[in-house]
């Protein structure tokens, strides 16, 4: 046969094979498996027809903040417990070390996988290498978070103890809470009902003042809130009552300085004259009248 049309094989109408032409050769992208036109990729993590990572995770199933370089300097923290909002974390739950924003490890706390079920933080020192800048130094202090894998979500966690960096270190500490890092404490100015974990943060009114700095005690005669001071007798604030007392030293009274000294207000003041009517003089009565002191 002399005229075969272009898509057809042969005389007899043989058509090629989908993605394929009359000569077996494929005429469309072969697939990372090897597929003529299948539709097979490779994926973020490299994978021919893999799904990619899982949400929140790289391609090695660390939480997505929760990746960091090794390091030849590093220390250990050990934790008995770890918990977010009070409850032991799971074994799918991850605990993560940083400074600042930057992670310098990370482990899955899986207890089962660990020494008598406490595990051990690995946490990377600046070891002078390009990819352990801005880890951490001697005495740089550590902060942690919770990764909980139940939701994907990071909780900030408060340690039991800070303990500074120290290159081959080795820490061992009571406990780790994760939770909503603030003041749990309903009388302080700044507490926080969602708070899960106390974190030292709160902060109190001064005496006698409310978080507004209201005075809710008694302001005293200086104007001082919850002083002391008060009117004397006389009206004075703070005074001893000199202002305003007789000569019998009564606040307010009524005695009177005579020429005999100070006598009552119904006191003529005369109990010191003498015969011929001198105060404090020295005549005196005799038989036969007053007669001088001498």
């Amino acid at each position: 046969c002399a005229d075969i049309a272009e898509d057809v094989c042969d005389c007899e109408g043989t058509m090629p094979e989908e993605n394929y032409d009359c000569d077996g050769n494929c005429t469309t992208g072969i697939d990372c498996v090897g597929v003529c036109g299948g539709s097979a990729e490779v994926d973020e993590c490299g994978e021919c027809g893999g799904s990619g990572s899982e949400e929140g995770y790289n391609c090695e199933g660390v939480p997505e903040l929760f990746t960091y370089n090794q390091s030849t300097e590093q220390a250990f923290y050990y934790f008995y417990t770890v918990t977010i909002n009070n409850d032991n974390v799971d074994t799918d739950d991850w605990v993560g070390a940083f400074k600042g924003d930057v992670c310098v490890g990370s482990l899955q706390w899986d207890i089962t996988m660990c020494n008598n079920n406490v595990c051990s933080l690995p946490v990377m020192g600046n070891d002078d290498t390009d990819w352990t800048v801005g880890y951490m130094e001697t005495g740089d202090l550590p902060s942690f978070k919770i990764f909980d894998a139940s939701n994907n979500e990071y909780f900030d966690a408060l340690p039991s103890e800070n303990i500074p960096f120290e290159n081959f270190g080795t820490f061992v500490l009571d406990s780790l809470e994760g939770g909503i890092l603030d003041c749990t404490d309903d009388s302080a100015c700044n507490y926080n009902e969602a708070g899960t974990v106390d974190d030292g943060s709160c902060t109190y009114p001064e005496e006698y003042y409310d978080c507004d700095g209201n005075c809710i005690a008694d302001i005293d005669c200086t104007g001082e809130c919850g002083g002391s001071a008060t009117d004397d007798e006389c009206g004075v604030c703070n005074g001893d009552n000199s202002s305003c007392s007789d000569c019998a030293g009564v606040p307010n009274g009524d005695s009177w300085e005579s020429d005999c000294g100070c006598v009552a207000v119904d006191n003529s003041g005369d109990d010191c004259d003498d015969c011929f009517g001198v105060p404090n003089g020295s005549a005196w009565d005799s038989d036969c009248g007053c007669v001088a002191g001498d």
